[in-house]
């Protein structure tokens, strides 16, 4: 059953592609055969008595059988609350918890279906007794959903690929991005990587496709710097959650605070290395990162017009990501940019750490279906 699953799913296989098992009680597909009672994603239980319990108390919660309830511990998608922190509970290794605590439970995960049919041998990019390189795939996460903690690049690498053992992520790729990214093979590896990144140390090329409107221009050498806003402060966050929400990241590029403590303005830049025309309305711009902010690159291209294509969070141009509070339509039309459900045309070509020089093969199918114009790009959205 469950257990039997989670023993298969625990040991190392040989590098092949990632197929979960076609089994009756495979828990993706006992998920997806049996809908929840509840509407709601995320399910809290006020009080679950012992671990023995734990399965019926989130059945009762979400509104489902134990068997989908097992389900959802199998793939990491059940929490409990221990302490003052939440802690992932997995069913063949958490052998204690306290008793009464409180249950998170995500009732409808998130699927990450590329992490299902890859051949993680031909992604190898590096490896050596500290860290792995890994060609990633557009649409994976780097590390663990809150609902679901086997699809993603840590854990299929750590599981698919023989000998490498467990692996953690040393650095991030947003989930649409697919390309470069170094995974630690132990806690010290990743704390040196870490270390590495804040003392910029750490190279990161990419390539981006990006429209380029009539009279926006852009040339090799060109630096864009802005700041983006990362609430620091209860109160900064409140705001920031009240005027915006979810949606894209926010810069400026004036030194105005708008109303937001100076500390929440962190520094963001990148160098435009090479420029190469691909029609009249794109072009692909070979991009050095200076800093590492999320959604940065997508954010700082928007905000000079010059947004990547299928990036439909960022696909309005500046309102999208530059800070006008005094524009009265601004709010409006973020209210409507929504997060792409597909690749965008971004990928992380090169990375360079200590000695070590990485870049995607020349075949990599990161680049191989982007659309050559802009037209293009909205007829496959």
């Amino acid at each position: 059953g469950i257990a039997l699953l989670l023993l298969l799913l625990a040991a190392p296989r040989e590098a092949a592609a990632l197929v979960l098992p076609p089994r009756a009680d495979d828990p993706f597909a006992i998920l997806e055969r049996e809908e929840p009672a509840t509407t709601k994603p995320v399910v809290y239980v006020e009080s679950c008595p012992s671990p023995k319990s734990l399965e019926t108390s989130v059945a009762a919660a979400v509104g489902c059988s134990v068997e989908r309830a097992k389900a959802l511990a199998a793939i990491g998608a059940v929490w409990y609350r221990d302490e003052a922190r939440w802690r992932r509970f997995w069913p063949s290794t958490t052998t204690s918890m306290p008793p009464n605590v409180a249950l998170r439970a995500y009732a409808r995960p998130k699927r990450f279906r590329e992490a299902c049919d890859v051949d993680w041998s031909s992604r190898l990019l590096h490896v050596d007794g500290a860290f792995v390189v890994v060609d990633k795939p557009p649409m994976l996460p780097t590390q663990a959903d809150n609902g679901n903690s086997v699809e993603c690049l840590a854990a299929c690498v750590s599981r698919y690929v023989d000998g490498v053992g467990v692996t953690r992520p040393a650095h991030r790729l947003d989930t649409v991005v697919g390309g470069c990214c170094c995974l630690a093979r132990n806690r010290k590896a990743q704390a040196t990587f870490q270390a590495w990144l804040r003392a910029n140390k750490v190279h990161k090329r990419y390539v981006a496709r990006v429209a380029t409107p009539v009279g926006k221009l852009v040339v090799a050498g060109t630096r864009l710097e802005h700041d983006m806003l990362v609430p620091v402060s209860s109160s900064d966050r409140a705001r920031f959650d009240d005027l915006f929400g979810a949606g894209p990241r926010l810069l400026r590029d004036d030194r105005d605070d708008r109303g937001f403590d100076g500390r929440a303005w962190k520094p963001c830049a990148l160098v435009v290395e090479d420029v190469r025309a691909v029609s009249d309305d794109c072009a692909d711009l070979t991009l050095e990162l200076v800093t590492g902010r999320p959604h940065q690159i997508r954010a700082q291209l928007a905000a000079v017009g010059l947004p990547i294509l299928r990036d439909s969070l960022y696909g309005s141009g500046p309102d999208a990501s530059l800070l006008h509070l005094e524009d009265s339509g601004w709010r409006e039309r973020r209210a409507a940019l929504r997060p792409p459900q597909h690749p965008i045309c971004l990928v992380a070509q090169a990375l360079s750490f200590a000695g070590r020089d990485v870049a995607l093969p020349a075949d990599s199918a990161n680049r191989r279906d982007w659309p050559a114009s802009v037209a293009a790009a909205l007829a496959l959205d």
